[in-house]
């Protein structure tokens, strides 16, 4: 099942907070993560991508993201994007690529000094708004049928295990990224109403 991905034009703000010093034991709160491809290519069976992995955190964050069904994790100490190398054995594309999550994390040296965060720009929210409502539409009713189905095999006279564990597997994989989908979608439509958290040029 194929992935709408995030995959994002225009550029995050460029300060970084130099020498940040990260706790990645202390996370302080979510942030916007959002993946552009630069390039792409390969023959089968060997395909790569080089990817541009940004987030709405100066610095010291994480963004754990999925290629098909394999998770990856970005790791951005002094910066808000980093290049990565992607690959698999099916060509890559927005469509395959999946944002699951972005965490912030302490900078103690923000914190000593004051630093301050990354405004995001309007245009790039816009395209997370339109993005992920798109996933959720496309993939939060094939959710509610699973449960449905699942629900309606336990109440049956024979029930078939197999089915059952099948939806269960089913909902443990997918029914997370909808939710998440739908609260990276809230969370841009706030910050887009927010002057102070988009930058409107």
């Amino acid at each position: 099942m194929g992935f709408l991905g995030v995959v994002l034009a225009a550029s995050l703000p460029s300060e970084v907070i130099a020498a940040a010093q990260c706790n990645f034991d202390k996370p302080v709160g979510s942030c916007t993560g959002s993946i552009s491809i630069e390039s792409s290519g390969g023959s089968k069976p060997s395909y790569s991508a080089e990817i541009t992995v940004h987030s709405s955190a100066n610095a010291c964050s994480k963004v754990e993201y999925y290629l098909d069904s394999t998770p990856n994790t970005t790791i951005l100490r002094n910066s808000n994007a980093e290049s990565e190398s992607l690959f698999s054995t099916k060509p890559i594309s927005k469509k395959n690529i999946k944002i699951k999550k972005c965490t912030e994390y302490e900078d103690q040296g923000a914190s000593n000094s004051g630093g301050t965060k990354a405004c995001m720009p309007a245009g790039l929210l816009k395209e997370v708004v339109t993005r992920e409502t798109g996933y959720v539409r496309e993939n939060k009713w094939k959710i509610d049928l699973a449960r449905k189905n699942r629900q309606e095999e336990l109440q049956a006279k024979k029930v078939n295990s197999a089915y059952v564990a099948e939806m269960d597997q089913f909902l443990a994989q997918y029914a997370p990224l909808v939710e998440e989908s739908e609260r990276l979608a809230s969370k841009a439509k706030k910050c887009l109403a927010d002057p102070s958290c988009s930058c409107r040029t």
